[in-house]
């Protein structure tokens, strides 16, 4: 395991001379437009918690969104992904601090945070493989899901799925951010 855990953290950092530390006018156009969303959203990333606004984590999340969405080209960065990062990246720093929440990520040191950033690319890139058609053209995942919610929810409360028809709500009306987020934001 600490063999693995170890080429995982090396990969990743030789792919960021490869993939995100160019020089601006290397990149295409479409990537400097992914990098421009990314830069969006991060600020707009758990806005209430202090954590993830921290530059040393945004800069971090910034990096590994980036590397993502360019190793990705059939999805890359969609808005919700920024989302789905956060959970992994307290419960890897949480190895190193006492409360993630108070923590001043500057005094855990490069090292750390390299360890913490590379962890947690590797777990975000492990779940996305596994839902990556919520983010292609057209999203046929997230349809998947919906119409899924929609059948389990005919089938457990007919009278709730009833008064959804009735009233001419759709499931992909309040779902659609349930499933692309992972309800990470509910």
């Amino acid at each position: 395991r600490e063999a693995t855990l170890q080429r995982k953290r090396k990969e990743y950092a030789d792919s960021l001379p490869i993939y995100f530390e160019m020089p601006e006018h290397e990149r295409t156009a479409q990537d400097a437009e992914t990098l421009r969303q990314i830069l969006v959203d991060l600020p707009r990333t758990c806005p209430g918690l202090p954590f993830f606004h921290q530059t040393p984590v945004q800069r971090s999340m910034e990096r590994i969104l980036y590397v993502w969405a360019i190793r990705h080209p059939a999805s890359g960065y969609v808005q919700g992904i920024n989302d789905l990062l956060t959970p992994l990246f307290v419960v890897f720093m949480s190895v190193y601090v006492d409360d993630v929440w108070t923590c001043d990520v500057t005094q855990v040191g490069e090292e750390v945070m390299n360890q913490v950033e590379a962890d947690c690319y590797y777990c975000l890139t492990k779940l996305l493989d596994n839902i990556q058609d919520h983010y292609t053209f057209s999203q046929p995942g997230l349809q998947r899901m919906i119409l899924k919610l929609e059948d389990l929810m005919h089938r457990l409360d007919i009278e709730l799925h009833s008064h959804f028809e009735r009233e001419g709500l759709q499931y992909m009306q309040f779902a659609f951010r349930w499933m692309n987020c992972l309800l990470l934001r509910e």
